[in-house]
């Protein structure tokens, strides 16, 4: 039974079972778990935004983003606008001094423009007299022309010196890590470009531009070269010094320099990881040549052959595989073809290998590959070395091989390619297209986990044939896991273990975690063991995740397609149940017939009334707990009776019927991954004895897993402490949804037999679930699945005894008793307003006839709504979008999607004007930012907090509240001014009652009902929303469900004696003395 402890009574006595996700953490601390009378000591649930973007369905999806990659996304264009504007600036002021602009009276922006335009309509009548509106639309360009033959007027060459300096092209930079595709689009458009300059004869880009009708082909938009920039720079300046003095070779350096300054990038040095071999030494690059054939021998001394008779051989001497025939010589020759190639086949390293099919019947079977089991299609070989021999042929070959790293560490470190060219020509004797085309080579991104130091140490033992573990451990020895146990875990950026983590859900996740596990230390003392388990988006990388959400989207097809084959064949629903459907899916495998028997199935024996087919597990199910598809096929009812609770080795390895099964197995038609595993598991003649299968069902080796556990492991010196005791052991979790079904735990939060994702104290339970399994538990599943496949029943598992009498009574107790803890963020960094620019204030009619100020916004047509029409400020060109969209259905979204939808004006002259983006009259609340020419009017974007305040009657009492909203630019001005975030004088006849942010709780009645924990949701300018502190459905959700909605305005929170609380880690409520 549950029931408080002191902190005296637990120490030490108590196990911890947590259930760490992305977004929470689920406790449960259990007295006395292996003993005769266990207890609940407590349970909880701490909730938290994740460290990444996106709803838990788009990070368990792969769709997530890092937060400082949204930040970065934003602040990147900021600053080249910022950078660019200065350099603008910089070269408007020196064209002035240098008397080639006309002079003004400040530097402003809108100064600079009109300095500018003046200069135009000035030089538009010295050059352009008579011109017709093309020449007139390419002015910057016609002057830049000209600059190259005649003499030119001193504003007229800063004019188009200035114009060179607005567009200065694209700039290769090796170190962008720009993706090859997106390098290629500017490149060939770069190279489009220059065909088209030379093929009309025109010396220099603004000469070819000037050329062009703006109207007929377009001008911007376009990709150009810096060098293009360079080069026309450089053409006019030697025809205009002729002309003029004061152009010498100080005033070209000038702004030459002020035109053409590029920043270096800034160094990432410093975020490079700690090699975990050499502490002091920092990791090595991917593409350094040390790490690639540090990776190629590695993969090559783990590489596992497995013959048609599942017989597993090995290319270096292992005790528990067989050695390859000539196996030096064969290692030697895929060694070899592997530092040529980017990567190889399977089918061409068997032939390299020689290892050929073998007949079976009138099929043949093929030798199958380890890494195959693990979906790899691919074996990696030396990328770098590869793409240079591509471009070098022997002249790479001629190297030595201490030339060779050298020269790759060159390539490497350059940023430009025409600087690096200039290195291979001179310093390397590389002809120029050759290093032309090795400059422009990607090579891979990333760092290894060793440094070159650890690496070079190693290499040695990799190449005598030694796997990399015993390679390590002879190189360094036996790895020091006993340390000096800490009192409580250590803050992130103070651990060592964790510096070097660069994942923001895990360090988020951790850093939550270590508060959770730091108050249950204060208040019951250290646990005398932990167990953990990591939810799926937390231990599997984001392209894991992908490929996983990608696979489930097939399978869903696929189930999809069973359905609609059953429907066509058999013609009722009735037939069309998830077994049936998996039925189907597996017959269409198997090419529907049985692996075993070789019978045909028909679909009525399949799904009919007396099914003659079962679905049956590969490796029986008590023996490996493996329920996936990918351990599932089809055998005829009575074949299944005699396979029983075998292998089917063990079944048919010795019989003539073995090479027939092994032969249909081999036609398998699904994905050849899918098809090798379950080919594996067909051959497969031993499996774990008891003590091994419990062992691996008890641990994660994930390397998230791996490292959370390690991070625990601090409060013992180790995950096993100097006494020999396993401290923290992480579940894979499979075992862990069993338990939690066949223990009816899923019933506690409802009715149903399925887990209750939308109350988030499921993870306490899992929690729970996570601390009481043991040996005990795995080896009591086991036997209820031998039971249940003895019994031949339609389901896992016999009924499995709970963990004590009164077991679900005291977990529901506990549950309810659970206040869901979160994570409050009242920080003020974040987007203070929309970035979309409004007009200032414009005077207008409200619908109900009142003067009104509003604000103009610009929006691109297709991203109109049909309410949006009517707020167009033209007339005239609302009256054209109205008469394109009843012409295209009424939809802007999809009447504009398409370009040559748009409606346009026709000028005078007869020339067609595209519109493209309008001007509306938005109900938005526009505030002035910044001072003086930079001042503008912006939305509001996120509001920060809302101060509840009473006001009081003649008496002072309270007779109503309300509410002043806070925008977090608002907090942010008063914090830069020093004024309290939190204004709590609001005037005479008032009183400060408390503020609410996101995430914060209340004590409030809902419905008449008793008081309650509330969270809140979301705060506007009239009400406020709030959800149950349980609740863990989806915003989207619960905003389609009017009921589920709790919204009060605060004006009602005092009907609802509203009072705000903290809840701290463990679920503790406090006052909030706000």
């Amino acid at each position: 039974m549950s029931m408080p402890f002191s902190r005296g009574a637990t120490e030490n006595r108590y196990r911890l079972g947590i259930d760490l996700g992305s977004g929470s953490i689920g406790w449960a601390a259990v007295v006395d778990a292996d003993g005769p009378s266990p207890q609940i000591l407590g349970m909880g649930v701490r909730r938290f935004e994740a460290g990444v973007t996106g709803s838990a369905d788009e990070i368990e999806a792969g769709k997530d983003k890092s937060r400082a990659t949204v930040r970065r996304d934003a602040r990147g264009p900021r600053r080249q606008t910022w950078r660019r504007q200065y350099r603008i600036r910089k070269v408007f002021h020196l064209l002035q001094r240098l008397g080639l602009l006309p002079d003004s009276d400040d530097d402003s922006h809108d100064t600079r423009n009109r300095v500018i335009a003046d200069l135009d309509r000035q030089l538009r009548a010295e050059y352009l007299t008579g011109a017709d509106h093309p020449a007139q639309q390419v002015l910057p360009y016609r002057l830049r022309a000209a600059a190259l033959d005649e003499q030119v007027s001193r504003f007229a060459l800063g004019r188009a010196l200035y114009h060179l300096a607005q567009r200065r092209g694209f700039l290769s930079n090796r170190k962008a890590g720009k993706k090859d595709e997106d390098a290629g689009a500017v490149k060939a458009g770069i190279r489009g470009l220059s065909d088209e300059i030379e093929r009309n004869g025109c010396r220099t880009l603004g000469e070819y531009f000037a050329s062009l009708d703006p109207d007929q082909q377009k001008i911007r938009g376009r990709w150009t070269a810096r060098q293009m920039y360079l080069d026309e720079f450089e053409k006019i300046w030697a025809a205009q010094s002729q002309h003029y003095d004061d152009l010498n070779d100080e005033t070209h350096d000038l702004l030459f320099e002020a035109i053409f300054h590029q920043r270096k990038l800034k160094s990432q040095k410093g975020l490079i990881g700690a090699c975990e071999l050499e502490p002091g030494k920092r990791r090595a690059p991917a593409a350094s040549l040390e790490y690639q054939e540090f990776r190629l021998l590695q993969r090559v001394n783990d590489l596992v052959m497995i013959d048609p008779a599942n017989r597993k051989f090995s290319l270096i001497e292992r005790e528990d595989l067989q050695t390859l025939r000539d196996a030096p010589q064969k290692r030697a020759a895929l060694i070899a073809a592997l530092q040529e190639a980017e990567s190889l086949s399977f089918a061409k390293i068997s032939r390299i290998l020689g290892l050929k099919a073998e007949k079976h019947g009138r099929a043949s079977v093929k030798w199958t590959f380890n890494f195959e089991e693990g979906g790899e299609k691919r074996m990696r070989g030396n990328t770098t070395a590869a793409k240079l021999v591509g471009v070098l042929g022997d002249r790479w070959t001629r190297f030595s091989e201490e030339e060779k790293p050298r020269l790759v560490d060159e390539i490497l470190s350059f940023e430009t390619e025409e600087v690096l060219v200039r290195r291979l020509i001179r310093g390397w004797a590389i002809p120029e297209n050759e290093a032309k085309q090795a400059a422009d080579i990607h090579f891979e991104q990333g760092y290894g986990a060793l440094s070159r130091k650890a690496i070079r140490t190693i290499l040695p033992y990799l190449e005598r044939g030694i796997p990399y573990a015993t390679a390590r451990r002879q190189a360094y020895g036996e790895d020091a896991t006993v340390g000096t146990p800490e009192d409580s875990l250590p803050a992130n950026r103070n651990c060592k273990l964790l510096r070097d983590v660069r994942n923001p859900a895990v360090e988020r996740a951790l850093s939550e975690l270590r508060l959770v596990v730091n108050a249950l230390i204060r208040k019951y003392g250290k646990p005398e063991s932990i167990r953990v388990e990591l939810t799926r988006e937390l231990k599997h990388s984001r392209d894991r995740r992908k490929r996983i959400t990608e696979r489930n989207r097939k399978n869903e097809k696929f189930r999809s397609d069973a359905r609609a084959k059953i429907l066509e064949e058999m013609g009722h629903e009735r037939y069309c149940s998830v077994y049936n459907i998996l039925k189907v899916r597996l017959a269409e495998e198997c090419n529907w017939e049985c692996p075993y028997t070789g019978r045909s199935i028909a679909m009525a024996q399949l799904v009919g009334d007396h099914p003659q087919f079962e679905v049956e597990h590969i490796v029986p199910f008590s023996r490996c707990f493996d329920n996936s598809f990918a351990n599932k096929t089809l055998c005829h009812h009575e074949e299944n009776r005699k396979k029983g609770n075998r292998t089917p080795f063990e079944a048919y390895g010795h019989t003539e019927s073995w090479a027939a099964i092994l032969t249909r197995v081999g036609r398998f038609r699904s994905e050849r991954s899918l098809v090798s595993r379950k080919l594996d598991l067909f051959k497969r003649e031993k499996l774990d004895d008891t003590e091994e299968f419990t062992s691996r069902q008890l641990t994660d080796t994930a390397y998230m897993s791996r490292l959370a556990a390690e991070y625990l492991g601090l409060l013992y010196g180790g995950r096993t402490d100097p006494e020999g005791t396993m401290r923290v052991r992480v579940s894979p979790g499979r075992v862990t949804s069993y338990l939690r079904r066949e223990w009816d735990l899923n019933k506690i939060l409802g009715i149903s037999d399925e887990k209750q994702r939308g109350d988030h104290r499921h993870h306490a339970i899992d929690a729970l679930v996570v601390a009481l399994t043991g040996a005990n538990e795995i080896q009591a599943l086991s036997r209820a699945a031998e039971k249940a496949e003895a019994q031949q029943q339609h389901r896992l598992f016999v009924a499995v005894d709970q963990p004590w009498e009164g077991f679900l009574g005291d977990v529901f107790t506990a549950v309810e008793t659970i206040n869901v803890s979160s994570r409050v963020s009242r920080k003020l960094n974040g987007q203070l307003h929309d970035a979309t620019i409004l007009s200032p204030p414009k005077p207008a009619i409200s619908k109900d006839g009142k003067p009104v100020k509003v604000h103009h916004v610009r929006k691109k047509l297709e991203l109109l709504t049909k309410t949006m029409v009517d707020d167009i400020v033209d007339d005239r060109v609302r009256e054209l979008v109205k008469e394109k969209l009843d012409a295209f259905g009424g939809d802007p979204r999809k009447a504009f999607q398409d370009s040559a939808n748009h409606p346009y004006f026709r000028s005078k002259d007869g020339r067609v004007i595209p519109i493209h983006k309008v001007r509306i009259r938005t109900g938005l609340r526009g505030i002035q930012i910044g001072k003086g020419s930079r001042a503008r009017y912006v939305a509001p974007r996120a509001n920060h907090h809302m101060e509840i305040v009473a006001r009081l009657d003649a008496r002072g009492n309270e007779k109503a509240w309300e509410g002043h909203i806070v925008s977090r630019l608002e907090a942010t001005r008063r914090h830069r001014e020093g004024l309290p975030i939190v204004l709590r004088d609001h005037g005479d006849g008032k009183t400060f009652k408390f503020s609410l942010a996101m995430g914060e709780h209340v004590i409030m009645e809902h419905e008449e009902e008793i008081p309650q924990l509330y969270r809140v949701e979301s705060i506007s300018e009239k009400v406020l929303e709030f959800r149950l502190h349980v609740d863990a459905r989806p915003s989207t959700v619960l905003r389609k469900m009017s009921k589920a909605r709790i919204t009060r305005s605060p004006r009602a929170l005092l009907s609802a004696k509203a009072r705000k609380v903290t809840v701290d880690p463990l679920g503790n409520i406090l006052p909030a003395n706000d």
